[in-house]
């Protein structure tokens, strides 16, 4: 009777065992699928034999990677990293407040992309033992390194220097040769608008990299001596500086109706009373990635024409 009841223990070891692989296999699965895994993994891993596995840490990074042509090596990026299109569809590992580094880790990565500003992610890194290179994408001549930077860490060097030739002779024709004048410029990154009109008006101030842009398109950043990278101000002092021209980047462009209707209530303004209110889209603007020669041939257009 013992030996029976022995055999049964074991049976029913044996059973729960097998049972318990089974459900971790199964929750394993809807781990994997839930993250897109599945299908990102068996993509892109025939692609990337014998080569490193990219992610990138931002969306400048990632139109860098594909502009260089790395694109099979890319296995994550990040949820703002949505240009070009096929970026949409790679594997997200969160925002830069909120990265998911069991993702990371599951997607088995050889070498991480990271700006030089965010030392949270670098040494997060480092304890999870993933390599990484730091590209600095505060101003254009920074831009301009980093493509020469990743080109030359992952053999894309003749690439980078196609993509930089091309890049500088463009810079080269948009830049405005009109010394004479400058016009005074008021770059807008975000506004808050409610009955009384415009509030919580954040401009470009101190920030290297628009005001290279404004620089080269040939105007003056009317905050440019700003302590503030983007200080907030409100409507009296966008008054009080009285810009030639103001350009407003906006999150939702479908929205420039509205926000023109609100500037055209403030008619003490130059750049109001001129008609020289101009609007970009936030993914294209405001994305310092090789994409920035676009931005300057569209602001030396309104700038340097004045």
């Amino acid at each position: 009777m013992s030996i029976r009841k022995n055999k049964l223990r074991s049976f029913l070891k044996a059973t729960i065992i097998i049972l318990l692989i089974l459900l971790s296999t199964f929750f394993l699965y809807l781990f994997l699928n839930s993250y897109g895994l599945l299908k990102n993994i068996s993509n892109t891993r025939d692609s990337a034999i014998g080569s490193e596995r990219i992610v990138s840490f931002g969306p400048s990074i990632t139109e860098t990677v594909y502009a260089l042509g790395l694109e099979d090596r890319l296995v994550g990026n990040t949820d703002y990293c949505k240009y070009p299109e096929a970026a949409k569809s790679i594997t997200k590992i969160g925002a830069h407040a909120d990265m998911n580094y069991e993702l990371l880790m599951a997607l088995n990565v050889d070498k991480a992309i990271v700006y030089s500003w965010n030392d949270k992610h670098k040494s997060v890194l480092e304890n999870l033992g993933i390599k990484y290179l730091v590209v600095d994408h505060s101003s254009i001549k920074s831009i301009m390194q980093s493509i020469t930077d990743i080109g030359s860490e992952f053999g894309k060097d003749a690439e980078a220097k196609l993509l930089l030739d091309n890049i500088t002779r463009r810079v080269e024709v948009a830049t405005c040769d009109n010394k004479s004048y400058k016009p005074r410029v008021l770059l807008v990154v975000h506004r808050d608008i409610d009955f009384g009109g415009m509030s919580n008006i954040t401009v470009v101030g101190s920030d290297i990299y628009f005001r290279d842009l404004i620089d080269l398109a040939g105007g003056i950043n009317v905050f440019g001596e700003a302590n503030a990278a983007y200080p907030i101000i409100d409507m009296e002092a966008v008054v009080r500086s009285n810009p030639d021209i103001i350009i407003e980047i906006l999150v939702k462009y479908n929205e420039k109706d509205l926000s023109l209707k609100n500037w055209l209530k403030v008619q003490d303004i130059n750049a109001v009373k001129n008609g020289a209110v101009h609007f970009f889209n936030v993914e294209d603007a405001s994305i310092p990635g090789p994409r920035f020669v676009d931005t300057l041939e569209k602001m030396t257009s309104i700038i340097c024409s004045r």
